[in-house]
């Protein structure tokens, strides 16, 4: 299982940073923080950006 910090979870989203980190903050991107930094599954990060694509 792949883990991400912030900035590389900004780059596999294409996202800037702090954007990556409101999101995560209020519970709309999928993320922890266990002590001082932010911490994303490669997986929960591709499912969300699979519940983004449009439905047919």
């Amino acid at each position: 299982m792949r883990t991400f910090n912030l900035q590389e979870a900004a780059a596999f989203l294409h996202m800037h940073q702090e954007e990556v980190r409101r999101r995560a903050k209020c519970g709309e991107l999928p993320g922890t923080k266990p002590g001082r930094a932010w911490v994303f599954l490669e997986e929960d990060l591709a499912e969300w950006m699979r519940e983004l694509y449009a439905r047919p």
